[in-house]
């Protein structure tokens, strides 16, 4: 059974654990942006899936205690590229919930040097959800 870990687990990345788990899935773990959220959103789900997750205070402890087989990024847009970098980091398949988000400001070459290391990537699998 493939393990699937969720980064942003409220709102859209709860109905992703719902649907993965009704999928055949193990939603394994559950990442937020404080242990305090992390655990409430764990207990949530696990009442309506019917089993433990683990929950994380930081992405990367979820990546490195989880064991996840894969990864589904519903964390707000703003940290979708600093969370998926960490995810193909690990070459785990991903599923980026919203369209990738830059902020105004940043420099068009870092978007640019961002496609260039996805594209140096070529046994990521990354999905995108618009």
């Amino acid at each position: 059974m493939t393990r699937v870990a969720i980064l942003g687990a409220r709102g859209i990345g709860a109905v992703h654990a719902r649907v993965l788990d009704a999928l055949g899935a193990n939603v394994c773990a559950i990442a937020a942006t404080s242990p305090a959220s992390a655990r409430a959103t764990a207990a949530e789900l696990a009442a309506r899936l019917g089993h433990e997750l683990e929950s994380f205070g930081s992405v990367a402890e979820c990546l490195e205690r989880s064991h996840a087989d894969a990864v589904v990024i519903a964390s707000p847009a703003e940290c979708h590229r600093e969370h998926l970098a960490a995810v193909l980091a690990r070459e785990l398949p991903v599923l980026c919930e919203k369209p990738l988000y830059w902020p105004a400001h940043a420099p068009v070459d870092e978007l640019v040097s961002f496609q260039a290391e996805l594209a140096a990537r070529p046994a990521a699998r990354l999905l995108l959800n618009t």
